[in-house]
């Protein structure tokens, strides 16, 4: 539609851009930053256009001219540029990454620049590298490392200094589509290596680094988590810690799900919320005891001076909480708010929000692909824009009380709705729950908790046992909100896990929202907050309504394309999963049916669940939400490790096994998802066999029926040996899993089978190591194509050498998840193509 113009007037979106110059600028910087991101350019054309247009900007303003469309790109080319320097940093030898090789062995002198996470006998922290020295060598790159120390008697406190010795590992990422870049997060946060060492190999060099006032905030919320921790010991410690100092690391993994699932979560991160109390309180509070002082009544000066006592004490507890994106821009509206007062400037909420992101972009560019930063902006933004649009209906109640309480709901609603995609896409779960659980645990919370809690703070510095006192208060009502959130998490409907929408979706579902809610605001009456009457007034009212069924009929082609691609395919999708150290592949047959072979799994690591991290994300992002069967090969971790938690989030059909049991607690957890669930769990004897599922053959060749009976088993026959075998064959095509059978059972395989054991495609059993894949074996198999499912850099050294040699020696094409990354095979039965899209 052609803008509205008049002989005399700019056109319309001129004069909104000259009207909110923060949000365009934004804009752009925001683009800017994802060029930056994904097209990193080489330098230093961007820093040139980037002064080119400043010059230009500046020329305007001298000239009376708009400047504000210079400056705007000026921003674009400075998002280029400074994310540029994280996408692609320029390495050397002064950048730590050039030196993370794997091998060398490095002495490591170095400041503990974070506090450590205790996970069992390990505690894990950030360690800014002063040195690195190995032999004659000796280099003092920038960077940091994650640490992770074994069985030290006590925590290294923040701005230790330690030396060891030890090798610098890369990160790396999982290399499965869509995965989380695990690498690009911790660079971001200027960590490049990861490092191993038992304490005993530690020494300390000095004791404290030379105080500065970053180190005296960090050292300041240590005394206060350890205050905390005396005063209110238990989980609802972890509670308190994180909403009074910012600290999450604490919260124990019940009481987080308790608060997600009930749907606030929120609750859980330093946000408005806290900030908006300790601003009302202090400036209140300044605000009376000023009345008291006749200089500045005289002057007027009584809320101008409590503005800026309250400006000191947000920024001061912003520094205490850590300063996360959640708080930052909390910390930055409340003094635009606060600093209106000083200058005696009105100010529009969504240039003061804009100003706030703009503001943290403009010092961390990453900060725009935090998941914080993302809920907090979108979750202000539709409060700010739903008040507005609805404020002419809250405005019609004419009892206070109701008023409040609808005013109370109205910015709940508007922060559960703003954050909906988001959380589907990141969180794949949305609570059912959660204006309820708002209107109990919010007060209970951010209204006694958290004051009790800040004022322990003052308490703690003043008089320690005051502080103390304080703190348990707050502590006993932490503990009764956690009880009340868990009662409510505990409600079958309280929560419902969804598949994973894309970006296309989230954008068709923040028009159907946006749209949604513009409506509601023309019917009644009132327009978008911060906006005055403008040219075009019949595309104000009718852009609702256009952009509703704009989304909508977007989201129909979308779906039509989801249900054609999941649902109507004939042809059969295996995808080997990149799961490190273990097993894991997704089986799609024609028509929508699904099988997992294994789940993966780290064999002591009770931190990193591969279902959660890995294979549930994987599924949810194919839009699977259902699997048909679910096949434990043997109930070693490594490939049982992540199904519990697929058996418990999905819904699962069938659980084939051979039905061994083994004492570990992966074991016990599957088991238990199962009888939960009421999974159908057949007798092995009755799955022995070949079978057809959606015109595929699914052949169980191995162990035979009656493997388990006392006089047929022979010493040899541990959990590998009776792994399942499957065979999945589609006219042509076949693909062979062998689990982790070893040297006995092949041979046993071979002998029983014969030629049925051939297959286009042999997933390699365990591993690749040489006690399997023999030459008999590999001779009955004859693969055309080889998948090597194993972690970078294992300390068993899978695949062996001498194995792919034996592989190499058969011309079979040779693909490895620890080099490529997943493995993605489609065949119709004829064809078979392999893509490994994660490969580096």
């Amino acid at each position: 539609m052609p803008l509205s113009v008049s002989h005399d007037r700019k056109p319309v979106v001129w004069e909104q851009a000259c009207r909110y110059p923060v949000i365009l600028l934004l804009a752009f910087l925001v683009a800017g930053v994802l060029i930056g991101r994904y097209l990193p350019a080489a330098r230093p054309w961007p820093a040139i256009f980037f002064w080119v247009c400043a010059g230009a900007g500046i020329v305007a303003m001298v000239r009376q001219k708009a400047a504000v469309w210079f400056f705007a790109l000026g921003f674009l080319f400075f998002g280029w540029v400074s994310m540029a320097r994280f996408a692609s940093p320029v390495i050397n030898e002064h950048h730590l990454l050039a030196h993370a090789d794997g091998n060398t062995r490095w002495t490591i002198t170095g400041t503990v620049d974070s506090d450590p996470e205790i996970f069992g006998n390990r505690q894990v922290f950030l360690l800014k590298v002063d040195a690195l020295e190995a032999g004659k060598k000796r280099f003092e790159p920038r960077g940091r490392l994650r640490v992770t120390l074994y069985d030290a008697p006590e925590k290294p406190a923040f701005g230790t200094g330690l030396k060891f010795s030890g090798v610098i590992r890369p990160i790396r990422n999982f290399g499965n589509p869509g995965a989380f870049d695990y690498r690009s997060y911790m660079a971001w946060q200027h960590v490049f290596g990861l490092a191993y060492a038992p304490a005993r190999r530690v020494t300390m060099v000095n004791e404290k680094q030379a105080p500065t006032f970053f180190y005296a905030v960090e050292i300041l919320r240590a005394e206060l988590g350890r205050a905390i921790d005396r005063a209110t010991p238990g989980p609802q410690a972890g509670v308190l810690k994180a909403l009074v100092v910012g600290k999450k690391t604490d919260i124990t993994p019940w009481a987080r799900d308790a608060f997600i699932r009930s749907g606030v979560a929120h609750l859980l991160a330093i946000s408005g919320l806290h900030v908006g109390i300790v601003a009302t309180g202090v400036f209140v509070l300044c605000c009376r005891l000023f009345s008291f002082v006749p200089l500045l009544l005289w002057t007027g000066w009584v809320k101008k001076s409590a503005a800026l006592v309250t400006l000191c004490v947000v920024a001061g507890y912003g520094m205490i909480a850590g300063m996360s994106p959640s708080t930052q821009r909390a910390v930055i509206m409340v003094t635009v708010f606060l600093l209106s007062f000083v200058v005696q400037r009105s100010h529009r909420l969504l240039n003061t929000l804009a100003l706030a992101a703009l503001t943290i972009l403009l010092v961390h560019p990453p900060a725009l692909f935090a998941v914080s930063f993302q809920l907090s902006f979108s979750a202000v933004f539709f409060i700010v824009f739903g008040m507005g649009v609805m404020q002419a209906r809250v405005a019609r109640i004419s009892r206070r009380p109701v008023k409040i309480a609808a005013n109370f709901l109205l910015v709940s609603f508007l922060a559960i709705v703003g954050t909906l995609p988001l959380t589907l896409h990141y969180f794949n779960q949305t609570s059912l729950v959660g204006l309820a659980s708002n209107c109990i645990l919010v007060p209970m919370v951010g209204f006694v908790a958290v004051p009790l809690g800040l004022v322990g703070v003052i308490g703690h510095m003043a008089w320690p046992p005051a502080g103390s006192l304080l703190f348990g208060m707050a502590g006993t009502v932490v503990q009764g909100a956690l009880a009340v959130a868990q009662a409510i998490a505990g409600l079958p409907f309280a929560a419902a896990h969804t598949i994973t929408p894309n970006l296309l979706e989230m954008a068709c579902l923040y028009m159907l929202l946006a749209s949604g809610l513009a409506f509601a605001g023309n019917r009644s009456g009132h327009a978008p907050p911060d906006t005055e009457p403008v040219e075009g007034k019949r595309f104000v009212k009718t852009w609702p309504a256009l952009l509703f069924f704009f989304a909508l009929a977007v989201l129909a082609c979308d779906t039509g394309y989801w249900i054609c691609h999941r649902l109507l395919h004939k042809d059969l999708r295996i995808t080997v999963l990149d799961v490190g150290q273990g097993n894991a592949a997704v089986v799609e047959l024609p028509r929508g049916k699904v099988m997992l072979i294994d789940g993966g799994g780290f064999a002591g690591s009770s931190t990193f669940d591969v279902g959660e991290r890995i294979v549930a994300p994987f599924l949810w992002r194919n839009k699977i939400a259902t699997v048909d069967i679910l096949v434990a090969t043997h109930p070693d971790t490594d490939h049982i490790g992540g199904l519990a938690y697929v058996a418990d989030k999905f819904h699962v059909k069938q659980l084939w096994s051979s039905g061994q049991p083994a004492d570990t607690e992966d074991y016990q957890a599957l088991m238990d998802a199962v009888a939960r669930r009421e999974i159908l769990m057949p007798a092995y004897e009755t799955l022995y066999g070949s079978r057809t599922l959606n015109g595929v053959d699914v052949d169980l060749l191995y162990p035979a029926a009656g493997f388990s009976d006392p006089g047929r088993a022979g010493s040899w026959q541990g959990t590998n040996n009776n792994s399942l075998v499957t065979k999945i064959s589609l006219k042509e095509v076949s693909f062979l899993f062998p689990g982790d059978i070893l040297k006995k059972a092949e041979s046993e395989l071979v002998a029983t089978t014969g030629d049925r054991l051939a297959s286009t495609v042999l997933i390699v059993p365990h591993h690749g190591s040489k006690t399997s894949s023999t030459p008999v074996f590999l001779d009955r198999v004859r693969p055309e194509v080889a998948v090597f499912s194993a972690g970078w850099g294992n300390r068993y050294n899978y695949p062996h050498p001498e194995v792919l040699e034996r592989y190499k020696t058969l011309n079979t094409r040779i693909y490895r998840t620890d080099l490529d990354g997943a493995v993605i095979m489609k065949t119709d039965g004829t064809v078979l193509t392999v893509e490994t899209p994660c490969a580096p």
